[in-house]
């Protein structure tokens, strides 16, 4: 696998709704993050092969331009929620455990126990306050951080 530069500052949110993106990025950049910003599971794929993020944020039914070969072997799943593509290949290429989120107004079980299965967060939309309390949870945890001896 390559090895791409890491971008310890900075988060990748996969979202095409401009209500939501914004939401996020003033959330972020209050609390000292920069902001990377794909619309589609394609540029977010690309954005992940050119860099390793402190945390990727993906709403669950961000377009997909091009399905194949992406969603080639896939299961139904992937094709109704096309972000968990953008989760799979975080997991998949340098971004460990709670470094991957997927958000969505959808609370929907299969993509909860997959979501638990490939040890990502699952988050729903529309409890901004919940959100805001998991994000923080999220990025106070980083897996490449040395223990202090």
């Amino acid at each position: 696998m390559k090895e791409v530069p890491r971008k310890e500052d900075t988060i990748l949110l996969a979202d095409d709704e401009p209500y939501h993106l914004q939401f996020f990025v003033d959330f972020l950049e209050s609390l000292k993050y920069k902001t990377v910003v794909a619309d589609n599971v394609d540029n977010s794929i690309l954005r992940l092969q050119e860099s390793r993020f402190r945390a990727v944020i993906a709403d669950l039914s961000i377009p997909l331009l091009s399905p194949q070969p992406l969603l080639r072997g896939r299961d139904a799943l992937f094709q109704q929620y096309p972000g968990l593509l953008v989760a799979d290949y975080a997991r998949n290429h340098n971004h460990t455990g709670r470094q991957v989120v997927v958000y969505s107004v959808h609370d929907d079980p299969m993509v909860r126990a997959l979501a638990t299965k490939l040890g990502f967060t699952c988050l729903l939309k529309g409890r901004p306050r919940i959100l805001k309390e998991e994000i923080k949870s999220v990025l106070s945890f980083d897996p490449l951080a040395r223990p202090k001896s």
